[in-house]
């Protein structure tokens, strides 16, 4: 689900494209959204979805694909973790930070460029393609255990953060 620009979108696209024996790819976009590509098995969702309806439709798939270009805090990767779903998304910082091995699938980009005061990092599309294979054809219990993995981490990451910000608090 990807509503920004630099959320690799358009690549994830183009690559779905190419595999009509893939299943179905949900994208969660704007109605004026420029990236629309048509295949049997990608479905676009362009209505406005309140939370809770976005939230159900986050936990009903297992499978997220965040390939962005760039991040700032990495919420829609935090996201998908807390979902408990497998992840896919770029192997370069901060992405990686958040991701790793034990916890999601890494996607190696091809190239980078600046980009005001951060670089953004273009997946490459073989790779992407190889990644999706690799996650089709895992068994079960090993998306599981990377899902597991995920939902730890954000628990955890979660926990922290609501301790810290209510120390902080009580120390203005």
């Amino acid at each position: 689900m990807a509503s920004s620009w630099q959320k690799g979108t358009k690549t994830i696209l183009e690559v779905w494209k190419r595999h009509p024996e893939w299943p179905r790819l949900t994208i969660k976009q704007k109605q004026n959204s420029s990236t629309k590509i048509t295949a049997p098995n990608i479905e676009y969702i362009t209505k406005y979805l309140d939370d809770e309806v976005l939230c159900q439709y986050q936990n009903s798939h297992g499978i997220h694909l965040c390939p962005s270009e760039a991040e700032g805090f990495g919420h829609y990767i935090v996201e998908a973790m807390s979902c408990q779903a497998v992840t896919l998304t770029t192997n370069a910082p901060p992405m990686n930070q958040v991701i790793t091995p034990n916890r999601g699938i890494l996607v190696d980009y091809h190239d980078s460029k600046i980009h005001r005061l951060g670089t953004n990092y273009y997946v490459n599309p073989q790779s992407l393609e190889q990644k999706i294979n690799e996650i089709l054809g895992m068994d079960y219990n090993s998306k599981k255990q990377l899902g597991e993995n995920a939902r730890d981490w954000y628990q955890q990451n979660d926990s922290f953060f609501r301790r810290k910000l209510i120390e902080v608090l009580g120390n203005l």
